[in-house]
Protein backbone atom coordinates (compact mmCIF):
# COMPACT_ATOMS: atom_id res chain seq x y z
CA UNK A 1 0.00 0.00 0.00
CA UNK A 2 2.71 2.49 0.98
CA UNK A 3 4.79 1.52 -2.04
CA UNK A 4 1.90 2.19 -4.43
CA UNK A 5 1.27 5.55 -2.75
CA UNK A 6 4.93 6.48 -3.19
CA UNK A 7 4.63 5.65 -6.89
CA UNK A 8 1.61 7.94 -7.32
CA UNK A 9 3.15 11.02 -5.65
CA UNK A 10 5.80 11.68 -8.36
CA UNK A 11 3.17 11.19 -11.07
CA UNK A 12 0.81 13.67 -9.40
CA UNK A 13 3.67 16.13 -9.01
CA UNK A 14 4.51 15.85 -12.73
CA UNK A 15 0.88 16.47 -13.67
CA UNK A 16 0.81 19.53 -11.44
CA UNK A 17 3.99 20.90 -13.04
CA UNK A 18 2.54 20.41 -16.52
CA UNK A 19 -0.62 22.23 -15.41
CA UNK A 20 1.47 25.17 -14.14
CA UNK A 21 3.46 25.31 -17.38
CA UNK A 22 0.25 25.42 -19.46
CA UNK A 23 -1.19 28.21 -17.30
CA UNK A 24 2.05 30.19 -17.63
CA UNK A 25 2.01 29.84 -21.45
CA UNK A 26 -1.65 30.88 -21.43
CA UNK A 27 -0.84 34.00 -19.38
CA UNK A 28 2.11 34.88 -21.60
CA UNK A 29 -0.03 34.52 -24.75
CA UNK A 30 -2.69 36.81 -23.26
CA UNK A 31 -0.22 39.47 -22.15
CA UNK A 32 1.72 39.60 -25.41
CA UNK A 33 -1.37 39.70 -27.61
CA UNK A 34 -2.98 42.37 -25.40
CA UNK A 35 0.16 44.52 -25.49
CA UNK A 36 0.21 44.31 -29.30
CA UNK A 37 -3.49 45.17 -29.71
CA UNK A 38 -4.32 48.78 -30.68
CA UNK A 39 -6.92 50.86 -28.82
CA UNK A 40 -8.42 54.14 -30.05
CA UNK A 41 -8.32 56.76 -27.28
CA UNK A 42 -8.91 60.53 -27.21
CA UNK A 43 -5.10 60.86 -27.29
CA UNK A 44 -4.88 58.68 -30.42
CA UNK A 45 -4.23 54.97 -30.89
CA UNK A 46 -2.21 53.26 -28.16
CA UNK A 47 -1.03 49.72 -27.55
CA UNK A 48 -2.50 47.55 -24.83
CA UNK A 49 0.67 48.02 -22.78
CA UNK A 50 -0.43 51.65 -22.29
CA UNK A 51 -3.70 50.60 -20.63
CA UNK A 52 -4.27 49.67 -17.01
CA UNK A 53 -6.37 46.55 -16.40
CA UNK A 54 -8.49 47.35 -13.35
CA UNK A 55 -10.58 44.18 -13.25
CA UNK A 56 -10.24 40.74 -14.80
CA UNK A 57 -12.80 37.97 -14.98
CA UNK A 58 -12.20 34.52 -16.45
CA UNK A 59 -14.63 31.99 -17.90
CA UNK A 60 -13.23 28.46 -17.73
CA UNK A 61 -14.22 25.94 -20.38
CA UNK A 62 -14.28 22.28 -19.48
CA UNK A 63 -12.36 21.63 -22.71
CA UNK A 64 -9.30 23.70 -21.77
CA UNK A 65 -8.03 21.92 -18.64
CA UNK A 66 -9.12 24.71 -16.28
CA UNK A 67 -7.34 27.31 -18.40
CA UNK A 68 -9.65 30.28 -19.03
CA UNK A 69 -11.25 30.12 -22.48
CA UNK A 70 -12.70 33.64 -22.27
CA UNK A 71 -11.17 36.51 -20.38
CA UNK A 72 -12.90 39.82 -19.66
CA UNK A 73 -10.59 42.74 -18.84
CA UNK A 74 -11.91 46.15 -17.83
CA UNK A 75 -9.27 48.70 -18.82
CA UNK A 76 -8.53 52.39 -18.44
CA UNK A 77 -6.50 54.32 -20.98
CA UNK A 78 -5.39 57.87 -21.61
CA UNK A 79 -7.94 60.58 -22.08
CA UNK A 80 -9.40 58.97 -19.91
CA UNK A 81 -10.86 56.18 -21.98
CA UNK A 82 -12.53 52.98 -20.83
CA UNK A 83 -12.72 49.57 -22.48
CA UNK A 84 -13.99 46.06 -22.02
CA UNK A 85 -11.49 43.77 -23.74
CA UNK A 86 -12.71 40.21 -24.26
CA UNK A 87 -10.18 37.56 -25.19
CA UNK A 88 -11.21 34.26 -26.68
CA UNK A 89 -8.42 31.76 -26.20
CA UNK A 90 -8.08 28.46 -28.01
CA UNK A 91 -5.38 25.89 -28.50
CA UNK A 92 -4.00 25.43 -32.00
CA UNK A 93 -1.54 22.60 -31.95
CA UNK A 94 0.71 23.25 -28.98
CA UNK A 95 0.19 26.99 -28.80
CA UNK A 96 -2.53 29.35 -27.72
CA UNK A 97 -4.30 31.66 -30.15
CA UNK A 98 -5.98 34.77 -28.78
CA UNK A 99 -8.66 36.85 -30.49
CA UNK A 100 -9.64 40.14 -28.88
CA UNK A 101 -12.99 41.90 -29.07
CA UNK A 102 -12.82 45.43 -27.68
CA UNK A 103 -15.81 47.45 -26.59
CA UNK A 104 -15.29 51.12 -25.73
CA UNK A 105 -17.25 52.12 -22.62
CA UNK A 106 -18.52 55.46 -21.42
CA UNK A 107 -17.57 56.50 -17.90
CA UNK A 108 -21.11 55.72 -16.76
CA UNK A 109 -21.01 52.19 -18.19
CA UNK A 110 -17.59 51.59 -16.70
CA UNK A 111 -18.83 52.69 -13.28
CA UNK A 112 -21.85 50.41 -13.64
CA UNK A 113 -19.64 47.47 -14.68
CA UNK A 114 -17.40 47.99 -11.66
CA UNK A 115 -20.24 48.61 -9.19
CA UNK A 116 -19.66 46.63 -6.03
CA UNK A 117 -15.92 46.25 -6.62
CA UNK A 118 -14.30 49.01 -4.57
CA UNK A 119 -10.75 48.10 -5.52
CA UNK A 120 -11.44 48.13 -9.28
CA UNK A 121 -13.44 51.37 -8.98
CA UNK A 122 -10.57 53.02 -7.10
CA UNK A 123 -8.08 51.84 -9.73
CA UNK A 124 -10.25 53.17 -12.54
CA UNK A 125 -11.36 56.47 -11.07
CA UNK A 126 -9.01 57.23 -8.17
Amino acid sequence: MLLSLLAVVPFAFCLYMVHLAVRRRHGNALQSSFAAHRFDTPDGPVGGASLRVVKASNQVSRHTSNVPAEVFWYCVGPGPSYFLAIAQVRMKGRRFEVDWTVRPLTEERMRAALAGDRKATALAFG
